[in-house]
């Protein structure tokens, strides 16, 4: 190694930051702290039914507008293809559209009709009953004997596959794209769409409340919704927004945003929508959006759904029950044990639901700790499933019992449409719509402002014979480490990797061309990339970082690109610098460059990722959230800010 070759590598291994800090992840999560405290506060605040009734309709509107709306009531074409007769009643497999060519596939169970609790006639209560992330869906043996105990009590259940589970893949090119890793896969194009996950499962959730409200057998006036997990997420959203939902229990979901984000961080996409706490959306919300219809908040002290958020939402919401004067129908059954749909919470629910639609008697205490084994026996004779679920190797074959359509795949149905190609189509129109771009149009959609007023201060300078050490601090505290090596006409140089050192070959080019090179780290990569959590896995801090900024309706890639113009102003020294992106900075570089362009001589891409219109025709691409700019696309595809 020569000694340019030494300085640099010495240079560029220099730590400006305190070594394992967490200043970026840090100042993210206390956004998102206190917005959603002010989110509960404002709740709390609505002292009359009045007051709380305004705040419901606001908040609502600007939340289906956030999640992008809703299609248009298309003909569920609903189809019956098979039936099988149990001990006290039936289930029938049905398969529908939640959009054309769309198709959900799902069990019905129905009660014998000789299934009837005494005082309790007439038309049947429908319960619905959305899935968790099992990997089988609507066949995982928890749904299932939710759904009978269900029957057995004279209700009508319906369990159904959310996109990317059991019958219900997405992703033709890659079926590994599944379960939490298809949400988040459709999250990310979703958002650059100005939508979110949660759209497609909530729309999904409310034609299967449309499917059992035409059944003949169902009082369309008692519609219900419980579940768990994934489950208890969407029956929170369809508590929240579908007034058809007369009665909700929600399980293993409803803390508070902060301690959720605190323990775990973000979840899957269909979790949030963008900007909901800014919007004064939170937990709490998903309780009170509706109230005072009755709910049954479902808890578990082990779960990584904080008990101490469950138990601060809780105050709160029989606080605002009270206000309303139906103390009552606000419950909140806690029991020990990890995140699991505990048989006591099952069978709680399912007495709190014949309770509330069938007048039946009141349910038993909150707290049971039968299953004290934390798992259920499924083989216990005494034991009623609907289907026999096998192991999940025979999910895609025409030998599982609960398989409703022939391949156990809607992908093999003629003219399927995905969620991929419903966002294709969509991307399309929307870029055929496009009017002329501009500096302003991007910086108002990345929020990105303008050069001159974004304000930086330097800490921490200092320097060798052959480098300059130098920390930017930006007005809203996030350091820049820079580090500035050779001479000549200056080069602003940002990267996606976490150490500095990996970029000695590039740095090295640079200078020996005659550049005084500045590497900075924009906030996310480099030095300031930790994190507490890691988003799904992913060992990049940004995402986690991304997903945060996101909850209170920030964007990610327009922050990078501020940091990016701070260190050009910085490097420049009242010159013009050129700017150097390699890999997935290529994205917040394109947009720094586009929308101060006159701090630029010229933008070098290297190795850049996809561009947005890839990710739309190729579902097999992954990507990232930390890339994508909410509601992005309808203006313009990030390369076209490069060219």
């Amino acid at each position: 190694m020569n000694i340019l070759a030494l300085l640099l590598a010495s240079a560029l291994g220099t730590q400006l930051l305190p070594g394992g800090n967490r200043i970026v992840y840090d100042n993210a999560l206390k956004a998102a702290y206190l917005a959603d405290l002010a989110a509960d506060r404002a709740w709390s605040d609505c002292k009359t039914p009045a007051a709380l009734k305004a705040r419901q309709t606001e908040v609502r509107s600007k939340l289906v507008a956030a999640l992008g709306g809703f299609p248009a009531r298309t003909p569920l074409n609903v189809q019956t293809t098979g039936r099988v007769e149990r001990d006290g009643y039936a289930v029938e497999k049905l398969l529908f559209e939640s959009e054309p060519n769309h198709h959900v596939t799902a069990h019905l169970f129905l009660p014998n009709a000789d299934r009837q609790l005494k005082g309790c006639p007439g038309l049947r209560p429908g319960i619905l009953i959305p899935c968790g992330h099992s990997t089988n869906g609507k066949a995982s043996k928890g749904y299932q004997r939710g759904a009978v105990q269900a029957a057995l009590r004279g209700m009508v259940a319906l369990v159904y596959d959310p996109i990317d589970q059991g019958e219900r893949a997405q992703c033709r090119d890659d079926l590994s794209n599944f379960n939490c890793a298809g949400h988040n896969s459709i999250g990310r194009r979703a958002e650059l769409l100005g939508w979110n996950a949660a759209r497609f499962r909530i729309w999904d959730g409310m034609r299967a409340l449309d499917v059992l409200a035409e059944r003949p057998e169902v009082n369309p006036d008692k519609l219900a919704v419980m579940g768990h997990s994934g489950g208890g997420t969407m029956t929170a959203w369809l508590m929240a927004l579908d007034d058809r939902v007369t009665a909700a229990a929600p399980s293993g979901f409803i803390s508070s945003m902060r301690s959720v984000l605190e323990n775990c961080g973000p979840q899957d996409a269909e979790q949030f929508v963008f900007g909901e706490l800014a919007l004064g959306f939170n937990h709490l919300g998903h309780i009170v959006l509706r109230a005072p219809s009755p709910v049954l908040h479902c808890a578990s002290y082990g779960d990584f759904f904080p008990l101490l958020g469950v138990m601060e939402t809780a105050a709160r919401a029989r606080e605002i029950y009270a206000m309303l004067g139906q103390p009552d129908a606000y419950r909140l059954s806690d029991t020990i044990g990890p995140h699991h749909w505990h048989e006591s919470t099952r069978t709680l629910a399912n007495d709190w639901m014949a309770h509330k639609l069938l007048g039946c008697s009141a349910p038993g205490p909150t707290q049971d700790y039968r299953d004290l084994q934390f798992g259920f026996d499924y083989n216990r004779v005494d034991t009623a499933l609907g289907y026999e679920p096998r192991n999940t190797a025979d999910m895609y074959t025409n030998r599982w019992e609960a398989t409703v359509t022939p391949t156990g795949k809607t992908l093999d149905l003629p003219g399927e449409r995905t969620v991929y190609d419903i966002m294709r189509d969509e991307a399309a129109r929307m870029r055929d719509a496009r009017g002329p771009l501009s500096p302003e149009t991007v910086r108002t959609v990345a929020k990105i402002r303008p050069a001159n007023e974004i304000a930086f201060n330097i800490r921490n300078p200092d320097h060798t014979d052959d480098a300059e050490f130098v920390t930017l601090v930006t007005d809203d505290g996030t350091p820049i480490p820079t580090v500035t090596l050779g001479k000549g006409e200056p080069v602003l140089f940002v990267a996606d990797t976490a150490k500095r050192s990996d970029l000695q070959a590039d740095v090295d080019r640079l200078v020996k061309a005659g550049h005084r090179v500045t590497v900075a780290d924009l906030r996310g990569w480099g030095e300031t990339s930790k994190t507490v959590t890691k988003f799904y896995g992913i060992p990049d801090g940004d995402e986690e970082i991304a997903q945060l900024y996101a909850t209170v309706g920030n964007k990610l890639v327009g922050k990078r690109a501020e940091d990016a113009i701070a260190a050009a102003t910085f490097a420049a020294r009242g010159r013009k610098v050129k700017l150097v992106a390699k890999g997935r900075a290529a994205i917040p570089a394109a947009h720094a460059f586009y929308t101060a362009r006159s701090l630029f001589t010229g933008l070098e891409l290297l190795d850049p990722p996809p561009s947005w219109a890839e990710l739309f025709e190729k579902p097999v691409l992954r990507g990232r959230f930390a890339d994508i700019v909410h509601d992005a696309w309808k203006h313009y595809d990030w390369p076209d800010l490069a060219r």
